[in-house]
């Protein structure tokens, strides 16, 4: 995460991979991959990891058991999988929050986000719409953003939860456009879209797979996509950066690491597995209609690795906090 850029998108997958080397697959035929996620089931984590965890098995030849963890906004599961063994048969799927904003944020939460872990692949990255109630009649971004200059802490946002990627992305909205606004955080995605639609909210960065319906009822306005670029589905919305907000991603991350100190063989066999389950084409279908979008270049390639994206997305994560104020109230 940069100054004014949320996620910088980046998938793996997108390249062709071999078998997946076999060694520690042999060695341990009677072992399995335990997968956690540090959210219930059937949440949009875990919906994902159950999408690549049987192509994930079938490269590995053991099976892939997916155990949820909730709480704490993932850092339940962070924890528990920071201590364990680094044996290679646990990875865990972290998100922006978990890795960016919870470990700044409650004390003692039982896992350091820099060293607690290798990170082995990026999932993929969801994108968020700027999204107003239609019954506001604001025109367009612009149109949002001189109200909130011009009434700089009186309107208000929604978000899932102090600390959310939808937390840090409006703030990083804010600081960008030289406003603030009264934060509501809610317990999850759906009592937030219900205050929305009832005008309760002013504005809220959402996941545009969740939004879309909210659009073409008419109950919710789009005013601008945080990614680079347009979005098929709403190509008649204007990126933030077309709306005047210069270098600017709003977008939440999955990325999948394992407990730090797994033997580097088996690091390399298990990117191989997920890479190669990524680029498998009913995986790629099923991830896209959920909202999730893969690059085309994985950031294993990109100067620097998945390691110094991802401490970089910590570092700003840290700062941001810092620099708004953001505390558990």
């Amino acid at each position: 995460m940069k100054r004014r850029s949320f996620i910088a998108s980046g998938a793996a997958g997108a390249c062709g991979v071999g078998r997946v080397p076999s060694a520690f697959a042999q060695a341990r035929s009677d072992a399995l991959l335990k997968w956690v996620v540090g959210f219930a089931p059937g949440a949009g984590s875990d919906t994902v990891a159950r999408t690549i965890a049987q192509f994930v098995g079938r490269g590995l030849d053991v099976p892939v058991i997916v155990e949820n963890k909730p709480g704490a906004a993932g850092g339940i599961a962070a924890a528990a999988v920071a201590r364990a063994p680094a044996d290679g048969n646990t990875v865990l799927t972290v998100d922006n929050a978990m890795m960016t904003s919870i470990p700044f944020l409650y004390e003692k939460i039982g896992y350091d986000p820099a060293r607690s872990f290798t990170p082995l692949v990026m999932i993929g990255t969801l994108p968020f719409v700027l999204a107003v109630p239609a019954q506001r009649g604001v025109a367009d971004a612009p149109a949002l953003f001189r109200q909130l200059r011009a009434r700089s802490g009186a309107l208000s946002y929604g978000s899932p939860g102090i600390g959310s990627p939808h937390h840090l992305a409006t703030e990083m909205l804010l600081e960008s456009i030289g406003a603030t606004a009264l934060h509501v955080p809610y317990k999850g995605v759906a009592p937030l879209v219900t205050d929305l639609l009832g005008g309760q909210l002013d504005f809220a960065l959402l996941g545009v797979a969740g939004a879309l319906p909210h659009f073409r009822s008419g109950g919710l306005r789009p005013l601008a996509i945080g990614r680079a670029a347009r979005l098929p589905e709403l190509s008649r919305v204007p990126t933030l950066r077309e709306a005047g907000v210069e270098k600017f991603d709003a977008t939440a991350w999955q990325m999948v690491v394992a407990p730090s100190g797994t033997p580097p063989p088996r690091v390399t066999e298990l990117t191989a597995a997920l890479r190669k389950a990524l680029a498998d084409p009913e995986v790629r279908s099923r991830l896209a209609a959920m909202g999730v979008e893969l690059d085309t270049e994985p950031l294993l390639t990109r100067a620097g690795g998945l390691r110094a994206y991802l401490d970089g997305e910590i570092g700003a994560g840290r700062d941001l906090i810092r620099r708004r104020g953001i505390k558990v109230e």
